[in-house]
């Protein structure tokens, strides 16, 4: 299966994460929960002072760019750019009592930033989705000015992420047809693109870094239930999803799908009531060498 080209997966991705905007804006406390913690891991490994210059790439809602404009103060700046419309938009509004930091419509070719001109770059499950991804690991680098400190995030396996990869143990069989599709090429943006952490060492260094690392940690995801993990996946499903759920189902809304996905959730319940989902992160650092 040959990798789409470059403009295609992003006309692809920004109706993806336009579909869900309003979704992770009425679930985002729930998924922070998690998040948050990843967030203050990035920031742990960049260290953002006042007065810097960040950039934060794949912002979507606002973290962890928002996060930084606080390390940052009053003097610094800091970018947040996605190739979403709708997200970006909830992020400027989040951002209207921070003037120090602005978000843009676009991804790194688009705003054609100028060399060196950031001293850290923060990524929270954003990389693995970027097309030609060592071209724009480069394109990273370059931003950066020698020294400059890069911190991201990315998504594990996929059987080690239950948060995002849980429900469509029940929805793919459903959707695939009697003869599942080949997998994708290696290359291919997806949430676990780079969920292989030796590649992910190989592919910073060739882009430039020293001092890389990968750390393997496991976020805190949790719900309060089956039944609210349900309707937060619902929220969530992106719009190519529901129009294979009505092409193979002839509804998004087919109840066996959504027990089956309760049903999943149950296996996670918690003594508590709660749904525990620890998802693991690969947590990318490194410098830009000169």
């Amino acid at each position: 299966m040959p990798v789409p080209d470059r403009a295609s997966v992003l006309d692809q991705q920004r109706q993806t994460w336009d579909s869900v905007s309003e979704g992770w804006q009425v679930w985002r406390e729930t998924f922070e929960r998690g998040g948050a913690a990843v967030t203050r891991a990035l920031l742990d490994l960049s260290a953002p002072r006042p007065g810097e210059r960040v950039l934060d790439v794949g912002s979507g809602c606002g973290e962890p760019a928002l996060s930084a404009a606080h390390a940052v103060g009053a003097d610094g700046r800091v970018l947040g750019i996605d190739i979403s419309p709708a997200m970006t938009e909830i992020a400027r509004r989040r951002a209207a009592d921070l003037p120090q930091a602005r978000f843009e419509v676009g991804d790194l070719v688009d705003l054609d930033l100028p060399e060196h001109s950031f001293d850290v770059v923060l990524s929270r499950w954003a990389l693995m989705f970027l097309p030609e991804r060592a071209a724009a690991l480069r394109a990273l680098h370059a931003v950066l000015v020698p020294g400059g400190r890069l911190a991201a995030a990315v998504w594990g396996p996929a059987g080690e992420a239950p948060v995002v990869g849980l429900p469509f143990r029940a929805i793919m069989p459903r959707v695939q047809g009697p003869t599942p599709p080949p997998p994708p090429p290696p290359d291919a943006p997806g949430p676990y693109a780079m969920a292989d952490p030796e590649r992910c060492h190989a592919e910073l260094t060739a882009a430039g870094f020293v001092d890389v690392r990968v750390e393997r940690v496991r976020a805190p995801f949790w719900v309060e239930s089956p039944e609210v993990f349900t309707a937060y996946t619902r929220a969530l499903l992106p719009e190519q999803v529901t129009a294979m759920l009505r092409e193979w189902l002839g509804s998004a809304d087919d109840p066996g799908l959504w027990a089956d996905v309760a049903a999943l959730a149950e296996e996670y319940r918690a003594a508590d009531g709660t749904v525990q989902l620890p998802s693991t992160v690969l947590l990318l650092s490194g410098v830009a060498g000169k």
